[in-house]
């Protein structure tokens, strides 16, 4: 190759680099979280309407937008996925970058805009199958995360489709991690409120600092989706909370719901 080649190269080379190099910083964010919401018909429309409308307010918080500023890249990537059965999941809200207060009021509006259920009739909870879903929606966006994490919510234990514990452990490994809110409002007492919490512990939740943090009723959804969600953009759990087994938040008792935020992690 002489000379004159040599030099089109180089000049070739310089010029492509840096062009990769601000696309993949563009593409860069703290973390990739899927919110993953059930559905299904054991969820009612006054409970479906209390999840989208939690969640869309949180995007809303302040304090939220600057927990995200606070991070290295100033900026998360977000997707709502709603499932019922084996093959019901919908990607609701694809993937968006929420890097301040106009690109976060754009997505709580995008979410608002589901408060009406996708699928209607008797309709199964595959929780393995959202899991699934939830898992592949990663490979598909056009962010890198430094952190990859599920955040699923559901009123009951899965019925149906692909084990949740098998899928758990497949996700984990793609470095995954899965948090849970499992939500308690239709379970009036203790044992049974216990029975779904510690199914998310045992059978769902997994990878660094998965954690569950349960709804006690509709009116709370909203406060305890805030108070998992800062913890996933942040990556550090709260100094108020404990990662321990919260039985205070099993009891039906309305005046738990004051009571600040406590997780059940994960026993390994």
């Amino acid at each position: 190759m002489d000379g004159e080649k040599v030099k089109i190269l180089v000049f070739l080379i310089l010029l492509i680099i840096p062009w990769n190099v601000i696309y993949a910083d563009e593409k860069a964010v703290g973390v990739e979280i899927v919110l993953a919401v059930d559905v299904s018909s054991s969820v009612s429309q006054k409970e479906h309407e209390a999840q989208i409308e939690g969640i869309a307010k949180v995007f809303e918080d302040p304090a939220i937008l600057k927990i995200i500023d606070s991070l290295p890249t100033g900026k998360i990537a977000v997707s709502l996925l709603l499932w019922a059965g084996e093959n019901q999941q919908l990607i609701a809200v694809p993937w968006k970058e929420i890097r301040d207060q106009k690109t976060a009021q754009i997505f709580a509006d995008n979410v608002r805009n589901n408060q009406k259920k996708p699928w209607t009739g008797l309709l199964y909870t595959a929780l393995g199958d959202a899991l699934q879903a939830a898992g592949n929606s990663f490979e598909k966006n056009e962010f890198e995360g430094d952190r990859k994490v599920i955040d699923i919510s559901s009123d009951d234990p899965s019925n149906r489709g692909a084990e949740p514990a098998i899928v758990r452990e497949i996700l984990i490994a793609q470095g995954i991690t899965i948090n849970g809110l499992p939500i308690l409002a239709d379970r009036k007492d203790q044992e049974t409120r216990r029975e779904l919490v510690d199914y998310f512990r045992f059978k769902v939740i997994g990878g660094p600092l998965s954690f569950v943090n349960p709804a006690v009723s509709f009116e709370h959804y909203a406060e305890a989706f805030s108070q998992k969600f800062s913890i996933e953009i942040s990556g550090i759990p709260s100094p108020t909370s404990t990662f321990s087994y919260a039985k205070s938040y099993l009891k039906p008792s309305s005046s738990e719901l004051k009571v600040t935020a406590q997780f059940a992690k994960r026993d390994n």
